[in-house]
């Protein structure tokens, strides 16, 4: 059974769904919001834009403008805010909040971003966590990474199984051989302290 709705022409139809949907269970609200899905099912669309290349994706949430724009059979996939997962296209089970979280993923998947800017240059990389305002910002393909904090990692493109915690200047990282450093961003031993 259907539940995207056909809106009747009017001089607001431009602002609501007005594709025929064959997938089944999705809702679409905004101008071209689900506006390319053929079969997929259980999407939520809201915004100018949102999941608008969607053709067999499945389960997608999206709020915002171009919020998972450019999703095509990526599933599982919950996206607030302004640009947040814009590019994404098959990525699965990303969790992105806030504006241009998680923009430029495409592939990655298991991310969670929570901020203005999280994980925002985040390609290919999976199982990341980035909470906080422009945190692992500019991470690019690096994988199973923690960032708390404003500006947390904010200059790492490239880590993989690394903990990054900040309050605009970086105050603990775990590396990826278990080294904790303080006031250090390379710890040389298993406990690296500056100070």
């Amino acid at each position: 059974q259907k539940t995207a709705y056909e809106i009747p022409k009017r001089d607001w139809s431009s602002d609501v769904c007005y594709s025929d949907l064959t997938g089944l269970n999705s809702v679409a609200i905004g101008f071209n919001a689900l506006d390319s899905n053929t079969t997929g099912n259980d999407n939520f669309a809201f915004g100018t834009n949102a999941l608008t290349a969607n053709t067999v994706g499945s389960f997608n949430f999206a709020a915002g403008t171009g919020v998972l724009g450019k999703n095509i059979n990526g599933t599982h996939n919950f996206a607030v805010g302004y640009l947040s997962q814009t590019e994404n296209s098959v990525g699965d089970h990303n969790i992105t909040i806030g504006r241009e979280s998680g923009r430029l993923n495409t592939s990655g998947s298991a991310n969670v971003a929570i901020g203005y800017s999280a994980l925002r240059a985040n390609v290919t990389g999976s199982n990341n966590i980035a909470i906080g305002q422009n945190a692992g910002t500019v991470l690019n393909t690096g994988s199973n990474n923690v960032f708390i904090g404003y500006n947390a990692g904010s200059s790492d493109t490239n880590l993989t199984d690394t903990v990054v915690i900040s309050a605009n200047t970086e105050r603990i990282r775990i590396d990826s051989s278990g080294n904790v450093g303080i006031a250090k961003t390379s710890p040389n031993a298993r406990l690296d302290v500056s100070g």
